[in-house]
């Protein structure tokens, strides 16, 4: 299956952004704050199903006790009946670590969804982008001076309007989720 225009000019946008973010973090030292980049995992889960799915990212990170941190993750789930729904949020948040192995975060995202439809000529595929919250709070603990584990839970909310799909979507809410993200992050020592 071919993908849409639209969808891979974003696609090439986001990773020529997350390039440019770690060539960025790793070439130019930026004096006063720490820096880092990392990948993480995650496992999601929605309210609406009883099912969890897994998402994939990137992320960096700029500064200290209070840091910024840009990511952009990816989800794939089927909603049955060969429906399918992919997530690429490119997020933003505010990290706050009042104690050195411990933050919390709050940020913004620009959530962009594709809905797959089965190609039964019924309605055509789309995509939408749409703006999101999260809040969360999490660890990060060192296993070498430049390399650290993080463990954090977050939850997003993003209001998508999928409603004029009725029953190929009726399972997928795609608003409220929460995820646990497992990664690592190769920074400046703490």
């Amino acid at each position: 299956m071919r993908t849409p225009r639209n969808e891979r000019s974003t696609m090439c946008a986001v990773c020529v952004v997350m390039s440019l973010a770690v060539f960025a973090v790793l070439l130019v030292p930026v004096h006063g704050h720490a820096t880092g980049v990392g990948v993480r995992g995650a496992w999601v889960d929605r309210p609406d199903s009883e099912e969890n799915t897994q998402m994939v990212g990137g992320f960096f990170r700029l500064g200290r006790a209070l840091a910024l941190e840009g990511a952009v993750d990816y989800r794939r789930e089927e909603l049955g009946g060969g429906a399918e729904v992919r997530t690429w949020p490119v997020t933003a948040s505010l990290v706050a670590s009042p104690i050195p192995f411990l933050y919390g975060l709050a940020g913004v995202g620009w959530y962009n969804t594709t809905l797959e439809l089965p190609s039964t000529g019924a309605a055509d595929d789309r995509t939408e982008r749409e703006f999101g919250y999260h809040i969360g709070a999490g660890t990060r603990v060192p296993i070498v001076p430049s390399l650290s584990f993080l463990a954090d839970l977050r939850y997003a909310y993003v209001d998508y309007q999928f409603d004029e799909f009725g029953e190929a979507v009726s399972n997928f809410d795609g608003g409220n989720y929460l995820t646990l993200n497992l990664g690592i992050m190769l920074s400046e020592p703490l």
